[in-house]
């Protein structure tokens, strides 16, 4: 028999044991984000007041709807805050938007919820338990 071929499955699952482990610490480790301190907020920069209908008119033209006007909106009033966006604090005003709209086909899809957030003039949705407001 050629030892070329040979496995040894115990040395093999050991270490496949170990790089599991490894990859399961990593992403468990990845997800947890610190908020940002209080130091880090006082010299933030939130931008500009928006007002509820200009956040409305900012999520019509920017989420992608397929029909923009005739997507239903409704925002709450938005508030200065900070988010969680792709693993780093992100500042601006935050809000939480309902919104029907039409699909290719004409029909409305059925009311839909998103909390998004404002920085630099640009619109960003957000994850639920991923903001804070400061006020």
């Amino acid at each position: 028999m050629n030892t070329f071929f040979k496995i040894n499955f115990r040395d093999n699952f050991s270490s496949l044991r170990s790089a599991a482990g490894t990859v399961l610490l990593t992403i468990a480790m990845s997800g947890c984000v610190a908020p940002p301190s209080v130091y880090d907020m006082r010299r933030a920069d939130f931008g500009p007041f928006i007002s509820r209908n200009n956040f409305e008119n900012l999520v019509r033209s920017e989420h992608g709807f397929f029909d923009p006007y005739s997507a239903m909106i409704t925002c709450t009033e938005p508030r200065k805050g900070w988010a969680d966006y792709l693993y780093t604090p992100k500042y601006g005003y935050l809000s939480h938007c309902k919104y029907n709209a039409k699909n290719k086909m004409g029909g409305y899809v059925g009311e839909q919820s998103q909390n998004f957030i404002t920085s630099d003039g640009k619109l960003f949705p957000i994850y639920p338990g991923d903001w804070k407001y400061l006020e």
